[in-house]
This record gives structure tokens, sequence and C-alpha cells, in this order.
């Protein structure tokens, strides 16, 4: 067994079956072990290297496994560092394999070389892990290393450089393949729950926030249990949309919102589950909490990190959470009447707003367990507060990093994850531009997923900023858009046209039922002046 059947065989112990990337000079050891094991893996070949690590995110983020992408060294790499950035921000588990070097190159400037980059310099500050096994016989532990760093506490991204010698090195000695990796549960201090429960039984008016970590952990019901108990209302972080049912009665919304702001500063108590309080989420760190803070992580560091907390405790929310639910049941929580009815008001305000076009027509259209990907891009800005969603991993948005381009190539991703789960995509033009050349890998592998674009020839969103922070100039905003539809069909894909975005609903459930994928572009060139009506900070004083 040389070093590349190795690889492959550490990929298939660790549960990875699709791959995502584009071969090349110095990755071609790594395709040929591919060719030899081709019938374990299923690769997607993409015609841009970022793809290769937003596809794989997508993949990830629709799945909670890891996301695994190719490419060669250097400028292949640094393509798709983007969607590496993404994972590294947004907590998702992206692994990239990289080509590498010859190691009788090892003492050479890079700079001088062949796709030259010192990737491990380069990856460093948006990785959990870099790796670059000098043996062949060293590849298992490297990947479990990957694995182990993408996947226990919070999750991340990891790159491993492959250099050709490693890959068609013989091994030396039987390997020992690593093994999927288990989370495993720290002993709870059993003092602190009941101070914790305590604390939170004589709050009048208490909140949750809840963060991502809540879908890691599969811990919704454990959660609903304990805000029914406490008659709390729950406000959700942008990663932590879809935790619980947007429908359920105490679920109010997203945490940027004003009507969550108002919550947040009428409260007397707030319980964080799960969140990094992040610079978006905190509006720059310029939410004002109630004195009393107890915050829930499995990161001991996060803890009291950003703001000052009465209580802190660490560990996995699966195990958290049904002990703090336990210790409660003894306690007599003292929530006010008028609390839950203020609660209930703000989930009637937010419901009360008039629906978002386009937005609300994919909503109507998508069934239930379908899956929801928003691009950066205007009319998705919305969708935290008014595209409910019933579960985990079905609304996916690059939260942190803002990685305009993610809706297409994340949707690919989580539909070649769950292929039985209707997806559709929202994107605006200049976002599908970037990224829209793998329409060719969908309809070549027959990938039915819709994508929503909506075309109005402008970068809406900076354009209405230019005029809000800038006395109204505006500058290179406008650009000019191909015809989408036919773009769309020059791939073999199927497309539709419309100017109206009522007809969206009907165009979309038609494109669910087809085996190709859909694109169906908005016009909305003559709209851009209410599109950008629609954009939450720009309303914002």
């Amino acid at each position: 067994m040389n070093g590349g059947d190795l690889l492959f065989a550490c990929l298939e112990a660790l549960g990875v079956h699709d791959l995502f990337g584009m071969p090349g000079t110095q990755n071609l050891p790594i395709y040929d072990a591919l060719k030899r094991n081709q019938n374990r893996f299923t690769h997607h070949l993409v015609r841009h290297e970022q793809n290769a690590t937003l596809i794989a995110n997508g993949y990830a983020r629709a799945s909670g496994k890891a996301g695994v992408a190719i490419t060669v060294p250097g400028p292949g790499a640094s393509n798709a560092s983007t969607g590496i950035g993404d994972a590294y921000t947004d907590n998702v588990p992206v692994l990239l394999l990289t080509g590498g070097y010859t190691r009788s190159l090892s003492n050479r400037s890079r700079s001088k070389m062949f796709h030259g980059l010192d990737q491990g310099r380069f990856f460093e500050p948006i990785t959990r892990y870099y790796g670059e096994p000098r043996t062949a016989d060293e590849i298992p532990k490297i990947m479990d290393d990957a694995f182990r760093a993408m996947l226990t506490g919070r999750p991340g991204p990891a790159v491993v450089e492959l250099s050709p010698d490693v890959i068609n090195e013989t091994c030396q000695r039987t390997p020992s393949l690593p093994v999927p990796i288990e989370r495993t549960e720290t002993p709870l201090d059993a003092d602190l729950i009941k101070e914790i429960a305590q604390q939170l039984s004589r709050l009048e008016k208490p909140l949750i926030l809840l963060g991502q970590d809540v879908i890691f952990s599969a811990v919704p019901e454990m959660l609903l249990d304990l805000a029914e108990q406490l008659t709390a209302g729950i406000i959700f972080t942008r990663l932590g949309k879809g935790a619980l049912d947007d429908h359920c009665p105490l679920v109010i919304g997203t945490c940027r919102s004003n009507t969550t702001q108002k919550l947040l500063r009428e409260c007397d108590g707030l319980l964080v589950v799960g969140t990094r309080f992040t610079q978006i989420d905190t509006l720059g760190w310029n939410d004002t909490l109630p004195s009393i803070v107890i915050q829930l992580d499995r990161d001991p560091k996060e803890l009291g990190r950003e703001y000052p907390i009465q209580l802190g405790l660490a560990g996995s929310l699966s195990n958290v959470l049904p002990a703090l639910t336990e210790a409660l049941r003894y306690q007599n929580p003292q929530t006010s009447t008028e609390w839950a009815e203020r609660l209930a008001k703000s989930k009637l305000e937010i419901q009360a707003r008039t629906p978002v076009p386009v937005l609300h027509q994919i909503r109507k259209a998508l069934p239930d367990e379908g899956i929801f990907v928003a691009d950066v891009t205007s009319l998705a800005y919305r969708a935290f507060e008014e595209f409910p969603v019933p579960g985990p991993r079905q609304f996916l948005y690059p939260c942190h990093y803002v990685t305009l381009g993610f809706g297409f190539p994340a949707a690919l991703g989580a539909k070649i994850a769950c292929p039985e789960q209707p997806v559709v995509a929202l994107c605006g033009d200049g976002g599908f531009l970037m990224t829209c050349m793998d329409l060719a890998l969908a309809v070549e592998q027959n990938i039915p997923l819709v994508t929503v674009v909506v075309s109005d020839g402008c970068l809406t969103a900076i354009k209405g900023s230019q005029e809000k922070h800038y006395q109204g100039r505006t500058i290179a905003t406008n650009m000019l858009v191909p015809d989408f539809a036919l773009l769309a069909r020059s791939f073999g894909a199927l497309a539709h046209t419309t100017t109206d975005p009522k007809e969206v609903t009907q165009m979309i459930e038609a494109g669910l039922k087809c085996d190709l994928p859909t694109v169906i572009e908005v016009r909305m060139e003559d709209h851009v002046d209410d599109i950008i009506h629609q954009i939450p900070w720009l309303l914002e004083k």
C-alpha cells in the first residue's frame, strides 16, 4: 500500500464519501490514488477552487459531517481559502487536501517555486489545524488529528498538505486506520448546576439567547423543555437560527432586530446557550445586557469573554441541559404573567410585518423539510426574521465572513449531502455571477436544486449604504449582467424569467419536480429603491 491508497482508506474509515475538487499538476498522485479507489467515493469536479470549499461548506452545514475538498497548492489553495475562512468564522468542519512540494525542494524559497506558497503560514490564522505528513506512515495520525481538530469542541476547518513523494511512497508498516471521532462528556459540577437553577428560577422576565452549538449538540428538545419551565422568551444569533422551530410561541426572533433589542433591555436575566458574542450579533458589542447573565458553552474560553457574567458553566450541552432541566424541577420559577404577555406581543409584532417580495414566495413554495440557502443579497437580509424554518440545518447563510457568492455553491453542497430534501437558494446577480460556473457540475450530475436570482443590475446594498452615509453619492454600483436564464440554459439547466415576484412560487414548485437544476431569474431593475427599503440596517437611524 502506498500513501495515496492509505489516504483514501483513512477517509473511508472517517466516514467520507464525497469529494469536491479539481486535479492539477501537484495533486495528480492524489487523483491517481482516487482512480484506484473510485468505487468507494464520489468525486465532484468543480470549475473553480473557491467553489470546492464553498460546496464542501454547504455540505457540512446541511449534514453535520465534514466536507472535503481537493486542490493544487499555491493558487488552487489560495482560491479555496475563501471557503476555509468562511468555515473558520462560522465553525464549519471543512477539510482541504492540497497537493504539496517534493521533499528535495524543502530548502528552496517557496517564492521561487512552481505554485509556490508557504501554505502553513498562509492557513494558520483561519484553520483549527494544519498538517503535513513527512512519510506515508504518518498519514493516519495526521488525518486523525485533522478530524479531531475539526469535530472536537467548537467545529472548524483543517488543511492537510500532501507532497507527491508522500503519496507515492510505499508504507513501511501495517497502518492503523483512524476511527470516527466520538464526543466525550466531562463530569458536571452539581453544586454549580443547582446554583444556576436557583438563579434562573428567581427571574421574573427571563430571556434565552441560543446559538449554533444548540444545533451542533442536537439538543433542541432539551432547550425547549428548559424554556417552557421558565416561560422564557427565546432569541437567537444568526448561526442559531433553526435551532428551534421558528413557529414555537416562545421563539421571538434574531437578537439583532428592534423587537428583540427592546426585550434585551427589558429582561431581568439572560441565559446564553452555546453562542459566541460576535460583532454582527451584538451590533458591534454595543448590546445592553441585564445585570444577570448566565452562560453555558462547551468552550471554557468563551465564558465571560465578551461580556461580564454572573455564572458560567463549561461542558457539552447534551450533558448540561438535561442536568439543568432536572434541577429546575425542584425550583419554583417566578416568571411574571406580564412578561409572558409581553413575549406574545413581540411575537405578533414580528409576524405582522409586510411580507418581503421573493422571500415570501420562496417560503410558500419550499416544503417544510426543505433547505433554504441565502446568499449575501439585499432581500435575504430580512430572512432571519421573516423566513421561518422548522428545524436545524434548514437555513444556511455565511453569517460572519459574509461571503458574497456563497449561496449557489453552498446550496449545491447541501443538495449533495441531503439528496432527499428539496433545496432552494436565493442569490443576487452579483453573488451568482461569482460562482455560477458550477452549474456545469449540477447539470452533469443531475443535481436538482432551484436557484432564484434577483437581477437588478446593481450592487443594491452597497448603493443604499453609499446613499445613506455619503450624502447620496454613489459610485461603482451599477453593473452589466447577462440574461441569466439564457446563461443557465447554455449549461443545460432549466430556466425561467419573470418580472413579477408573485410568479416565483409556481416556478419553484415546478423546479422542485425536475431532475435537473433550475434557475429562476427575477428581473427587478426598476425596483432598486424598493429593494433598498427592505434592508434592515439601512432603515435604522
